[in-house]
Formats: structure tokens, sequence, C-alpha cells
């Protein structure tokens, strides 16, 4: 069935410049139109679209028999190849939105490129990008046949490479968003490297880090055989070495979110550490903590070998010490969420402690009826812990 101009027209009039002809029976479009909002085909069997077609919003062709795309065409919107078997697009090609070619047999892309949002090829046989390729938003090749990526590229967005063969990355690659290197083969990362957001890093065979670094978001190296990170690595947000092999942290490390270091060989922090969100130590070789550290968020010590905490010790959130030998608080301890002392040989607390923005004056942990377990914030007392003894005193609150 063929669209005439003159219909196309009376139609696009009626539903405000759009033209929806999904799941209809057209097969043929009229030469020389364009469509001043978005054109759906989709669904339809429609096999081929006229030379010189414009559109100006979104062009949908998804689950079409469509095999390739006329020279000239121009598409201000998304361009939505969604499983067709288009196998390449035309040269000079310009998409203003996003370019999606998941699930298509497409191998190449034409020299010069231009998709002004994402451009996702996921789960395509696409082996290689073109030069020049530029793109605006998200780039997404997860699962592609990708092994490189060309020199100068620059993503708008996040870039995923996971599940891809790649191996190394371009020399100033810059992206702007999350860059998802999750479970690939990718050992080394190249000097200059900046990534705006998230860098995933997990279960990947990577051993270091290049010096100047720079991790806008949070940095996932769970998992992987690195044994050191560069001096002055900065993450913005979280920083997550949980169940790896590293035994030391450099020198001026600040990191804006969480840390994790469970299961970690970690003995000691460096000076000056700063940790914006919580910082977990469980089941770690720690031994002491640096002078003045100060956790904004929760501090977990459960399962250590510490013996003792430091004088002027900053606790933000909850401090879980949970099994370890810690005989005694320091003075002038500061824990603004939960303290728990489950399995510690702790006695006696110190006069000037301060937990949940409560100084507690007694020294006896028994007059909190905790018995040596935990101590918790006083409003919660009476609903969470039995009441004391008769002949034991109230705790004194200020």
């Amino acid at each position: 069935m063929k669209l005439t101009l003159g219909e196309a027209r009376k139609m696009m009039k009626e539903w405000g410049g759009n033209l929806d002809l999904r799941w209809t029976q057209i097969t043929q479009l009229p030469k020389g139109l364009t469509v001043k909002g978005n054109l759906n085909l989709r669904g339809t069997q429609i096999a081929q679209l006229p030379k010189g077609l414009t559109v100006k919003g979104k062009l949908n062709l998804r689950g079409t028999p469509i095999a390739q795309l006329p020279e000239g065409l121009t598409v201000g919107g998304d361009l939505d190849l969604w499983e067709t078997p288009i196998t390449r697009l035309p040269e000079g090609l310009t998409v203003g939105g996003s370019l999606l070619l998941d699930n298509t047999p497409i191998t190449q892309l034409p020299e010069g490129l231009i998709v002004g949002g994402g451009l996702f090829l996921s789960r395509t046989p696409i082996a290689q990008l073109p030069e020049g390729l530029t793109v605006g938003g998200d780039l997404d090749l997860g699962w592609t046949q990708i092994t490189q990526l060309p020199e100068g590229l620059t993503v708008g967005g996040d870039l995923d490479l996971w599940g891809t063969q790649i191996t190394q990355l371009p020399k100033g690659l810059t992206v702007k968003g999350n860059l998802n290197l999750r479970g690939t083969p990718i050992a080394q990362l190249p000097k200059g490297l900046t990534v705006g957001r998230d860098l995933f890093l997990d279960d990947t065979p990577i051993t270091q880090l290049p010096e100047g670094l720079t991790v806008g978001g949070s940095l996932d190296l769970q998992g992987t055989p690195i044994t050191q990170l560069p001096k002055g690595l900065t993450v913005g947000g979280s920083l997550n070495l949980r169940e790896t092999p590293i035994t030391r942290l450099p020198e001026g490390l600040t990191v804006g979110g969480d840390l994790d270091l469970w299961g970690t060989q970690i003995t000691q922090l460096p000076e000056g550490l700063t940790v914006g969100g919580s910082l977990d130590l469980g089941w770690t070789q720690i031994t002491q903590l640096p002078k003045g550290l100060t956790v904004k968020g929760n501090l977990n010590l459960r399962g250590t070998p510490i013996a003792q905490l430091p004088e002027g010790l900053t606790v933000g959130g909850d401090l879980d010490l949970w099994g370890t030998q810690i005989t005694q608080l320091p003075e002038g301890l500061t824990v603004s969420g939960s303290l728990n002392l489950r399995g510690t040989p702790i006695a006696q607390l110190p006069e000037d402690l301060t937990v949940g923005g409560w100084k507690m004056k007694r020294t006896d942990a028994m007059a909190f009826g905790v018995r040596k377990e935990e101590v918790i914030p006083p409003e919660q007392h009476e609903k969470e812990v039995a009441a004391p003894a008769a002949e034991t005193p109230e705790p004194e609150l200020d």
C-alpha cells in the first residue's frame, strides 16, 4: 500500500506535524516527503525510504524489514533501527538525537558519522568504529566484537564496553559520563584518561592505574588483582577495593564517598586520609588507624585484629567494633550513630563518650543495660535494650 504526498500532509496537519503509521499496511512513502515532527513506521512492512527524506523529529523503524537507508537522509531526533536487518548506513548520515542499532547485523559505520545523542550498538557483530566518530551522548558497545577504539574519540555521556574483548583504550580518551569496562580483558589504562562519573573495572585483570587518573564519580575495582594505587588519586565518589590483594593505600588519597576495603590485606591507612562517606575495614588485617581520622559515614572494624582506636576519632555514622580485641575507647570519641561493642573485652566507657548526640557520663557499661554488647542512642534505648536491673542507677544524660 502506497501513501500519497497529499494523504501524508493531511495526516500531519491533523497530528501536529507527526506522521504515525505504525502497524499499518504501508509499504512505500512518497518522494519529497518532509516530516516536521516524528515519523513512526514501527511494525510496518516498509522495505525502503525515499531519497531526500527529511524527518525533523524522531524516525522509528524498529522491527521493519528495511535493510538500507537512502543517501542524504537527515533525522533531527532519534533514529531507531533496533532489530532491523540493516547492514550499513549511508555516507553523510546526520542524526541529531540518538541512533539505536541494538541487535542488528550491522558490521560497520560510515566515516565522519555524527550522532548528537547516544549511539547504541550492543549485541551487534560490529568490530571497529570509524575515525572521526563523534557521539554527544552515551556509546553502548556492550557484547560487541569491538577490540579497540579510534584515536581522539570523545564520548559526551557513558561508554559501555562490558563483555567486549577490548584490551586497550586510546590515549587522551575523555568520557564525560560512566566508563564501564566490567568483565573485559583490559589490563591497563592510558595516561591522561578522564572519566567524568563512575569507572567500573571490577572483574578485569587490571594490575595498576595510570598517574594522574581522575574519576569524578565512583571507582569499582572489586575482584581485580590490583596491588597498588597511584599517588594523589582523587575519587569523587566511592572507591571499592573489596576482595583485592591490595596491602596499602597511597599518600594523598581522597575519597568523596565510601571506601570499601572489606576482606583485603590492608594493615594501615595513610595519614591525612579523608573519607566523605563510610569506611569498611571489616575482616581486614588493619592494626591501627591514623590520628585525627574523620569518617563522615559508618566505620566498620568488625573482625579485625585492631587493639586500639586513635585519639580524636570522629565517626559521622555507626561504629562497629564487633569481635575486636579493643579493651578501651579513646577519650573524646564521638559517634553520631550507634556503637556496637559485641564480642569485645571492653568493660568501661570513657566519661566523655558521645553516642548519637548524647554525652554518656557513667563509666560502667552495665549502667546502659547493654551487657558489653552495644551502645545505642538513648532515644532508642527503651525500645531495643532490656531495662537495667533495679539496683543499677539510670544513666545521666546531658
